[in-house]
């Protein structure tokens, strides 16, 4: 029998999403949107006003689908992945959101 040489494509979810040790996905908390703060290594250098308001209003009606990624830094988190989020949630007016916290970054 001929094994196959197919091992996934590129890193998979857990390059995003880590696993908690004992192999379960780590659960999102609720973190208050004035402690994220954004990466200095953030390569948009600029976000275009109407898909951003596209995006605040479609959080205003269904709330954030997709967690932040999120570091501990200082007093409070950086952003890791979900700066359009972010910015758009501050928009919507929400006071929280939710964000998977990486500790071995």
């Amino acid at each position: 029998m001929t094994q196959s040489r197919f091992r996934g494509l590129g890193r998979g979810l857990e390059a995003l999403i880590p696993m908690s040790r004992d192999g379960g996905a780590m659960v999102p908390q609720m973190i208050a949107i004035d402690q994220i703060r954004p990466s200095h290594m953030q390569v948009r250098a600029r976000f275009d006003a109407e898909p951003l308001g596209e995006l605040a209003e479609s959080i205003r009606l269904h709330g954030v689908l997709q967690p932040l990624l999120v570091r501990r830094h200082l007093d409070g988190y950086e952003l890791i992945a979900g700066e359009r989020r972010w910015r758009a949630a501050r928009m919507a007016g929400l006071t929280s959101v939710p964000a998977v916290v990486r500790t071995d970054t």
